[in-house]
């Protein structure tokens, strides 16, 4: 089963015992920060994404609260869908490509600390990658000196950080 099934087949079984039911799902467009597809974006480009999702999210607000239903949930199931099975048939190899520049890594540990899934281990200081990666890139822009790559491709490119939020936030978890 996909996660994003699982999801929303989690997230359906939870609502259903309280007698509710998904009415709609929204799309909102952020900035993409995963390096090894494209480069992060110009800092004003960011900036208009913000000011954009911002306009979105008060629309969205405003049909939750009028209780307008909305019917991307299926077209988002339906597209979705084959990336996440992808993604589970290659989960045991997505870090395999994923390497630590030895001479920039200063052995902080925020990569271990801020992966989500427990996918980093620092038996030497550095990081090893233990083939559990969901792909969220977390460690490769929290990396304060840009140790972390994924292969070549990401070599040089620009880390995204969200201007609000400070790596101690993230580790509050």
């Amino acid at each position: 089963m996909t996660t994003e099934i699982f999801y929303f087949s989690a997230t359906a079984i939870l609502l259903a015992e309280k007698n509710l039911r998904v009415s709609g799902n929204r799309f909102l467009r952020l900035v993409s920060n995963y390096l090894p597809y494209r480069d992060t974006a110009v800092d004003w480009r960011i900036r208009i994404r913000y000011w954009l999702a911002d306009r979105k999210l008060s629309d969205i607000a405003q049909a939750i609260a009028n209780e307008r239903p909305h019917t991307t949930l299926e077209l988002f199931k339906t597209r979705s869908r084959k990336f996440h099975a992808d993604r589970e048939r290659r989960r045991e190899t997505l870090d395999e490509r994923f390497t630590c520049d030895a001479d920039k890594c200063v052995k902080c540990g925020l990569c271990e600390k801020i992966c989500p899934v427990s996918n980093i281990t620092r038996p030497d200081g550095q990081p090893q990658w233990q083939h559990r990666c969901v792909e969220c890139p977390a460690c490769l822009h929290a990396c304060p000196k840009q140790a972390i790559d994924v292969g070549s491709v990401t070599r040089g490119r620009k880390r995204y950080i969200n201007w609000h939020v400070k790596p101690k936030d993230l580790l509050q978890r």
